[in-house]
C-alpha cells in the first residue's frame, strides 16, 4: 500500500503492518481491500508529516514482532 504524506514523502507499506493502525485497517476494510488486491492501492495524507508516519509504521512493526494480536490503534488526524 502506498502512502504520501503532507510534505510530499511516498511510503510504500505492507497491508498487515499499517493494519495495525485501527483506522487504516477499518478503511481497507470499508472498500474491501485487502492482501489479494492486485493493483496497490494508495491515497494521500495532507495533514501527516513524513516523521510522524515514519513512528507510526516503526511502531505498528513492533507490535507485530512483539506478537500482540489485541493491538489497537487509532489516529485521530485534525484538519
Amino acid at each position: 500500500m502506498f502512502k504520501r504524506t503532507g510534505d510530499g514523502v511516498l511510503f510504500e507499506v505492507p497491508l498487515n503492518v499499517i493494519s495495525q493502525a485501527g483506522t487504516f485497517a477499518q478503511m481497507y476494510s470499508d472498500l474491501q481491500l485487502g492482501a489479494e488486491s492486485a493493483a496497490p492501492f494508495g491515497f494521500p495524507m495532507p495533514a501527516v508529516s513524513a516523521k510522524v508516519f515514519e513512528q507510526l509504521v516503526e511502531f505498528c512493526e513492533q507490535r507485530i514482532a512483539q506478537n500482540r494480536d489485541f493491538f489497537l490503534f487509532e489516529i485521530v488526524v485534525h484538519l
